[in-house]
């Protein structure tokens, strides 16, 4: 079931409203990327309209809006409305058949062949590519293909720029999920390609170079990354969207993490910490977390574990319990890298059952690696291999564009601790191959060696 999304009446009304806090907070804003958007838009727009530059005050003009303007204003937004809601009626039939039956339907049917229905099918695509990405993929192809046939005579070639434009990052984004990293950089050149030819598309672009940064992070192209994101933070720090800033700036920080420069992470998330307001908790957890995770990959354990109760008090303060069982998760690894193994592994069974009662299956498989390496750790191989036999077993029963890579490191540890080779250093390497794995899908594995 797709939530309805708000009204441009809706949409506007929280526009004008002065508390920004009572924006940022609004739960249907924070999980709908296309409302949020068309919120940005209008922000947008509002902004260079109170730039007294656009306005020329030495020519005189009526401050009633002609008759035919407003006509012609209704005219459109009624087009439109009537337009999405047809798309969406057909989307949803779409839906209903079977994956490959789609491209077909859609070239077959001219219904379909409607700028409504492109913006259905990016919108579905991106509440789809997290559980569904093959799926996700199927739609935004059909989309980046039906720009292409929409009837120039009916439609502004600004408009369909702009859908080019979407439709291709979205395309992008599911390739990139999928693993297909030269395919997803070049969607994200198309996209690029299409809001250059817009007069008003600076965040577009910048939503753009910012999964562009992620995909140059996953090849390891980290000063490019980090230049990517820092440049799409500036584009949003100037139209004034501050959470847009700050999510480009928290990804450029995690650039930094994954390059391995914790200390300049710290340093940039303390600045993140600095701007947040008292009304964001989670946030300010967020970045508390990864704060002590950069302390302790520096071996700096005594700081990183006083971060983590920090952060888990606010979480279980907010009642957040999946996020609080993720940080005693943390700390149980923290104390396992200070030799506390028999204290770590008790937390571990401890979390390990807290997710599993909480419906977190992927979490409560990878504790188990955590105690396969404790096992190895005190050469229990047996414990070890058949713990990663039960992690295997999680992994074929879901559908990620990574599975095939996780199981092949998993069979690896698993043959290696039948062998009685492993060490808990080949187990940590396998866990941080997998936990990497969602964020990085085409990553090869590289078999540590055995003794």
């Amino acid at each position: 079931m797709i939530e309805q999304h708000y009204t441009e009446e809706a949409l506007l009304s929280l526009l004008d409203t002065r508390d920004a806090d009572a924006v940022l907070g609004d739960p249907h804003l924070a999980a709908c990327d296309m409302c949020s958007d068309a919120l940005d838009s209008y922000k947008d727009i509002a902004g260079l309209l109170c730039d007294k530059d656009v306005w020329d005050e030495d020519d005189a003009f009526d401050s009633e809006p002609a008759a035919e303007t407003l006509s012609r204003i209704r005219a459109f937004a009624d087009s439109t409305a009537r337009e999405d809601a047809e798309a969406m009626a057909l989307v949803d039939q779409l839906l209903e058949l079977p994956t490959e039956w789609w491209a077909e339907e859609v070239r077959s049917d001219e219904r379909y062949a409607t700028a409504g229905v492109v913006r259905r099918l990016v919108a579905v695509a991106h509440e789809a590519v997290d559980s569904t990405p093959t799926q996700a993929s199927a739609l935004t192809s059909i989309a980046v293909d039906l720009v292409d046939q929409l009837d120039l005579a009916k439609y502004d070639g600004e408009l369909l720029a702009m859908l080019r434009g979407r439709a291709w990052r979205e395309r992008a984004y599911a390739l990139y999920y999928l693993g297909s990293v030269d395919a997803a950089k070049s969607a994200v050149q198309k996209a690029t390609d299409a809001f250059s030819s817009c007069t008003l598309a600076d965040v577009d672009i910048a939503r753009t170079r910012l999964l562009d940064s992620m995909i140059l992070s996953q090849n390891e192209e980290y000063e490019a990354a980090v230049a990517s994101a820092r440049a799409s933070a500036d584009v949003f720090a100037t139209y004034g969207l501050q959470e847009r800033t700050r999510a480009a700036r928290w990804a450029e920080t995690n650039v930094l993490v994954t390059s391995g420069r914790y200390r300049e992470a710290i340093e940039r998330y303390r600045q993140l910490e600095s701007e947040l307001n008292s009304g964001s908790p989670a946030q300010l957890a967020g970045i508390i977390v990864n704060t002590a995770y950069c302390y302790r990959e520096m071996g700096e354990s005594d700081r990183a574990l006083p971060q983590y109760q920090f952060a888990l008090g606010i979480y279980e303060d907010l009642g957040n319990r999946p996020e609080a069982a993720r940080v005693r998760w943390n700390i149980a690894e923290t104390l396992a890298t200070t030799g506390k193994l028999a204290e770590a592994e008790k937390r571990y069974r401890a979390v390990g059952a807290e997710f599993e009662s909480y419906g977190m299956i992927r979490d409560a498989a990878l504790v188990k690696l955590n105690l396969a390496e404790t096992a190895l750790a005190q050469r229990r191989f047996a414990e070890a291999e058949s713990l990663c036999q039960s992690v295997m077993k999680y992994f074929e029963t879901i559908e990620a564009p990574y599975t095939s890579k996780a199981l092949a490191a998993l069979s690896y540890l698993r043959e290696a601790a039948a062998m009685r080779k492993a060490s808990a250093a080949v187990a940590e390497a396998v866990r941080r191959y997998i936990g990497r794995l969602p964020q990085q899908p085409s990553l090869l594995f590289a078999p540590p060696p055995l003794p």
